[in-house]
Parts: structure tokens; C-alpha cells; sequence
């Protein structure tokens, strides 16, 4: 099945990229990035993410398990929210 239109990359590359990434080093977390340069491949339009993320996560479970290190919105604030304070009149 095609899950990248865009590089036309089908599941059984994706595999074959995961593969790739582990044998380089066992240790490293998988990426869709990583997975993706092992293919000789860069990320386009990012409609395949979804599809993509979920296939890794079921073809390399390692990968699943590793904790996001994604931030959640506001938890701490950010440059966001200095930049909604620089810009508030009540700051000037």
C-alpha cells in the first residue's frame, strides 16, 4: 500500500527504512525523519504523517513506547506568551 504519495514510499519501504535506522544503531529512537532519510527521501506535504506514525508505531513497537517529547501548548508558557505580554498595552 502507498503511504506517502508524495515519495511514493509504501509500507513495505517504510519497513525496510526502520530496518535500516535499527541496524545503524539498535539504540536510537526511530523517527519518521530518520526513517525517511534512511529511504534517501525528505518529508513534503506531511499528509502521510498520521499514516506514517501509525505504521511505525506498529512495525517498530521500541518506537511506541519511547515518552513524546512534545510540549504541551501553554504548560509553560513559551515564546508565545512573552510575545502576547511584550505586545500588551498594559505591559508598556
Amino acid at each position: 500500500m502507498i503511504v506517502c504519495s508524495c515519495n511514493v514510499i509504501s509500507d513495505t519501504d517504510l519497513a525496510e527504512g526502520i530496518a535500516t535506522v535499527r541496524r545503524e544503531n539498535p539504540h536510537r529512537p526511530v523517527t519518521v525523519g530518520l526513517v525517511y532519510k534512511a529511504l534517501g527521501k525528505k518529508l513534503n506535504c506531511g499528509g502521510c504523517l498520521p499514516l506514517t506514525m501509525q505504521l511505525l508505531a506498529e512495525l517498530d513497537p521500541q518506537s511506541a513506547e519511547r515518552p513524546s517529547r512534545r510540549r504541551r501548548s501553554g504548560a509553560t508558557g513559551g515564546a508565545a506568551a512573552g510575545f502576547r505580554a511584550a505586545a500588551s498595552p498594559e505591559s508598556h
